[in-house]
């Protein structure tokens, strides 16, 4: 499992992988380089191959290990974790993973969150000393992703996050990067499942109708809730979630809409929503 930019491994995170486990999974997560307690300049993510292999290393070799070889395996990432997920899977041989699960994942980055090109231009002129510099617009990153304040406060104090401003060197490789997996994504041929709000400000939803489109779905029925972010999954049990969709597509499946924007939405806050049984029987049954 790979979590988001700026985040770790633990904090709320860890909330999705406990939730897993508790159904009888074995659970794997890795640091990004960068991020919490791996090595590495914080939030600098200035060559995404280098990450991925990282972590492709890790998860390989436990998906290889005797005691898993013989089990259907999964990956897992949660935006730009999806991101790193799909560049680990377009490294792997084609049946080493059972299929993948994708929460909110940055594929496409909204117009007000793109990287100047300008900007990026003038600090190439420098040849590469202004990569680490935290000299981006932070644009209330953070603010765009989650609307609900008593969350805001939860992950504010999570002592390993991020809190300055993007690197420039992160900026133009997400920018990079995001363009290159939307060209290759018709190579993916495992089922995978995207789970995406359609108010998410960080994490454009286009990139879940991206994977669609280039998988050639033969189901072309999409429904969508509106006025919900793909964070308020982790919003607070009082509220009542909105109603959300499933589209299956040539193998995989799509959620959108309502607090199931994320796969922890998915599984509730007690762990007893009814989507459980579409996503477990998904996994099941491949």
């Amino acid at each position: 499992m790979t979590h988001g930019y700026g985040s770790d491994s633990g904090w709320l995170f860890q909330k999705i992988a406990i939730a897993f486990a508790r159904w009888g999974y074995a659970v794997f997560c890795a640091d990004l380089l960068g991020h919490g307690r791996s090595d590495g300049l914080r939030c600098y993510v200035g060559d995404l191959d280098s990450i991925a292999q990282a972590s492709f290393s890790f998860f390989s070799s436990v998906r290889r290990s005797p005691e898993y070889a013989h089990l259907p395996s999964f990956l897992f990432g949660e935006s730009m974790g999806g991101l790193v997920t799909l560049l680990v899977y377009f490294r792997s041989d084609p049946d080493l993973w059972t299929g993948f699960i994708l929460s909110a994942p940055l594929i496409d980055i909204p117009d007000d969150m793109k990287p100047s090109k300008l900007r990026l231009f003038f600090y190439g002129l420098l040849f590469g000393l202004a990569d680490t510099w935290e000299a981006m617009p932070e644009r209330n990153m953070v603010g765009k992703a989650i609307k609900d304040p008593d969350l805001l406060r939860v992950i504010a104090s999570n002592p390993r996050r991020y809190r300055g401003r993007p690197r420039v060197g992160t900026m133009r490789e997400l920018a990079r990067v995001t363009e290159l997996v939307q060209k290759r994504f018709g190579e993916v041929k495992a089922p995978f499942l995207t789970v995406h709000g359609t108010d998410d400000g960080l994490a454009t939803p286009e990139g879940r109708r991206c994977c669609t489109r280039e998988r050639q779905a033969r189901t072309k029925s999409s429904s969508s809730t509106k006025g919900c972010t793909t964070r308020s999954s982790r919003a607070s049990r009082r509220r009542t979630a909105p109603a959300c969709s499933l589209t299956c597509a040539n193998g995989s499946m799509s959620v959108s809409g309502g607090s199931a924007a994320r796969i922890n939405a998915i599984i509730g806050a007690e762990g007893q929503n009814v989507n459980i049984e579409l996503l477990s029987n998904w996994v099941k049954n491949d």
